[in-house]
């Protein structure tokens, strides 16, 4: 073998041995999209807490003298098993209010009301008297987000590897640490 080849050669087997990933890079994009996920959980959960507490507020000043009463169905959006906005008449004059969950009913319906004696306005259905327990809530929400943070990131692994073993040049460098790169070009 003659003395160019020898180095072509050697120039070939330096450039095998030095082509490997940056394994920093990849953990440290890792654990910032994990912290990217943490955080919007967090900050789910915190509207949720803040939404279900002010929920269980009003149903603790509306359950100190409540009477009941029967409302009808005003205004409710298109899609199956919507909010609903309701009216109901007392002697000092007509309230509406809105329910906090949904569930199906139609425009025109009868449902059951309970308000305060001394301020009408302060009103809720009758099924949603019933205080609700908030780690039931975040459990479910904290599931749900599980499953996609998963599925995201299988997902996302699953382009990284076919990318990188399908032979993309842009996808291999941004994992490449500098030296690397400097020797291969």
């Amino acid at each position: 073998m003659n003395r160019a080849l020898r180095r072509k050669q050697a120039k070939e087997d330096q450039k095998d041995s030095i082509y490997r990933v940056d394994l920093n890079k990849i953990k440290s994009l890792f654990f910032f999209g994990l912290k990217l996920w943490a955080g919007a959980l967090l900050l789910l959960c915190a509207l949720l807490g803040y939404v279900h507490f002010r929920n269980n507020a009003h149903r603790d000043e509306v359950g100190v003298d409540p009477i009941a009463a029967f409302a009808k169905v005003t205004n409710k959006a298109v899609r199956k098993g919507s909010q609903v906005r309701y009216e109901f008449l007392v002697e000092n004059g007509r309230f509406t209010g809105l329910s906090f969950y949904r569930f199906d009913t139609y425009v025109g319906a009868e449902v059951c009301v309970v308000y305060l004696r001394n301020n009408p306005k302060q009103n809720l259905l009758c099924h949603e008297k019933e205080k609700t327990p908030f780690f039931d809530l975040v459990r479910n929400v904290a599931l749900v987000w599980l499953v996609v943070v998963i599925g995201t990131l299988v997902v996302g692994f699953g382009l990284f590897v076919f990318g990188y073993l399908g032979g993309s040049p842009a996808i291999r460098s941004s994992f490449m640490s500098p030296q690397t790169r400097r020797l291969i070009r």
